[in-house]
């Protein structure tokens, strides 16, 4: 059974066939999906989506970076009836965005210490946004090291304190990010002529610390570049992950799975039924 952590299935993208969406996911071998909720509108969707859909899916509550500037001074605060929802089970995505600056970096920064100690005080696990790995990224990757030195959750069981989402940074960022107990989420991406620098870390990084992502609708794998990308693509990431670390694909079931159960502190999963 495979778990698609970070997927966006209340999306618009879905009105027309959001239930066939989870259905193929659970044909395909998806038993879970975690459900990002990225700012507060999208909150109450994810909440019902896994209140629909008890044990299937899960959700995380966030404040995506480029939302920042309507973060508000209580923003904390209307996080604190959220994350006592028994099926939420991170908070994120959060992180910094400075490529896209519909917020101010000093903002950003202002907003992501918040939530991160609010996640610390709640003994959650985080969904770090951290994206894009171009040169003009470099400013606000440094920063997010320097925010996380000083306020990287510690949850109370030991457990991972977050992932990476969507990883595409250089070696030494995801080293730094696995020194602090991240782990690291891989994508379709990985499938992607370009991605040779994504490769050759992944191939390098512990399979125990990296767990599978679809981000649908999107980043779709390279067969269907152009479509809308859904958790039922999955497997495509877990054959391209299998190939690039010289297991087999059900290895790579096995392992991921078990790194995301114990990232969201979920329960112990029972087998599809489709």
């Amino acid at each position: 059974m495979l778990i698609d952590t970070h997927a966006h299935v209340s999306d618009a993208a879905f009105d027309d066939d959001r239930e066939e969406a989870l259905a193929r996911a659970a044909e395909a071998g998806v038993g879970v999906v975690v459900e990002i909720a990225e700012e507060e509108s999208q909150w109450p969707k994810a909440k019902e989506l896994a209140e629909t859909h008890p044990g299937r899916v899960f959700w995380t509550a966030g404040w995506h970076p480029y939302y920042a500037s309507r973060a508000g001074l209580d923003l904390t605060s209307r996080f604190v009836t959220e994350l006592a929802h028994p099926a939420c089970v991170a908070v994120g995505e959060i992180g910094l965005d400075y490529h896209r600056l519909d917020s101010p970096p000093e903002t950003q920064r202002r907003v992501l210490e918040s939530l991160l100690a609010m996640a610390a005080q709640a003994g959650m696990p985080v969904v770090l946004h951290c994206r894009e790995a171009s040169l003009e990224m470099e400013t606000a990757q440094q920063d997010l090291f320097a925010i996380l030195l000083r306020q990287c959750p510690r949850p109370p069981d030991g457990g991972p304190p977050g992932v990476a989402h969507c990883f595409q940074g250089n070696a030494g960022m995801a080293w730094k990010l696995h020194e602090m107990g991240f782990m690291l989420g891989v994508d379709a991406p990985l499938t992607y002529p370009n991605a040779t620098a994504l490769r050759a870390i992944i191939t390098h990084f512990p399979l125990e610390s990296l767990v599978l992502e679809t981000d649908s609708p999107y980043l779709p794998p390279q067969t269907l570049r152009g479509q809308r990308n859904e958790p039922a693509r999955l497997p495509a990431v877990v054959r391209a992950l299998a190939e690039l670390k010289h297991v087999s694909v059900g290895k790579i079931e096995e392992v991921t799975t078990a790194n995301a159960r114990r990232l969201f502190r979920l329960p112990a999963l029972v087998p599809n039924k489709t």
